[in-house]
């Protein structure tokens, strides 16, 4: 058996309890990077550490640390079940490092340029406005904006269902469950917003009808330029909104719950990030102990 037939049927075997956005991804990384490398060709029983290096080292030359940790991860899950098995008597992938992956900073969007991206898209008419002002104010991930039905918007009650997403597999457009049970939630919608979104209701259907991941990326680059403002991600529009709850003081706890997010350290790390009011103002009392009373003299 070779590796990239070890993994193939590692990743089959779990295929079952696992979300299909996982498992594609599975696939595609052994489809990428194992399948048709020399070292997915080696028999399990004659691989070494330097094959393991081998296998990870385009991907660090490269800079892509995250997909090489991934691989890593993968690649090394499936030869720890070899060795269960006693198909192997060792997993090589124990006896190299583990891959560092330093993870960037999403650039997001001041409020003055959130506020600017809003009014120049109403102004041009744009489709895709109601997208951008729903990912601002109530920080939807690119795949719920997708999945997201005008009749989700409960009106009676002021608040958004959150449900569903939208994902690619294998190049397969699907509507599915989340697969954190924290990304389903109902988002509090305020006058303000309420109004805005009965002026561009419709009466059913999805709010991005027939609209991919690549349209909707695209589409924001488009309104960016038109609004002579910073290019973002889609992500970063969610950003925006955790800086925009950072500013307004808003609980991390609550925050958390808004976003969707199953971890408390994933929206207490993101807040550190976007919130520089408290080392703005720590900075400003270390120097004032340390030299503004005498500066005042």
């Amino acid at each position: 058996m070779t590796l990239s037939e070890l993994v193939a049927g590692w990743i089959a075997a779990r295929s079952i309890n696992r979300a299909p956005s996982t498992i594609s991804g599975y696939k595609r990384l052994n489809r990428l990077y194992v399948t048709g490398s020399r070292v997915g060709g080696i028999q399990i029983e004659d691989l070494t550490d330097l094959d393991m290096v081998e296998l990870l080292r385009p991907l660090i030359d490269r800079g892509c640390t995250r997909q090489a940790q991934l691989l890593q991860i993968l690649v090394s899950a499936a030869l720890k079940s070899a060795v269960k098995k006693r198909l192997i008597v060792f997993n090589p992938m124990d006896e190299i490092d583990h891959v560092k992956h330093r993870s960037k900073i999403t650039p997001w969007l001041t409020v003055d340029q959130a506020r600017k991206l809003l009014t120049s898209s109403a102004e041009a008419g744009d489709p895709y406005y109601i997208a951008w002002l729903l990912m601002l104010c109530c920080g939807l991930r690119r795949g719920e904006m997708l999945a997201l039905a005008w009749t989700d918007i409960d009106y009676p009650r002021a608040v958004l269902h959150v449900y569903r997403q939208h994902i690619d597999v294998d190049g397969v457009h699907m509507i599915t469950t989340p697969k954190s049970a924290s990304s389903i939630r109902d988002i509090p919608l305020d006058d303000h917003l309420l109004t805005v979104l009965r002026l561009q209701a419709r009466p059913s259907g999805a709010i991005l009808e027939g609209v991919s991941r690549t349209m909707l990326a695209d589409a924001l680059d488009r309104a960016l330029l038109r609004a002579q403002l910073p290019r973002v991600t889609l992500h970063g529009l969610r950003h925006t909104m955790a800086a925009v709850a950072a500013g307004d003081g808003i609980p991390v706890k609550v925050l958390q719950s808004l976003m969707g997010h199953a971890h408390y350290q994933t929206t207490a790390d993101i807040y550190a990030h976007v919130n520089q009011r408290p080392r703005i103002e720590a900075a400003r009392l270390i120097s004032h102990t340390l030299i503004g009373a005498r500066l005042e003299i």
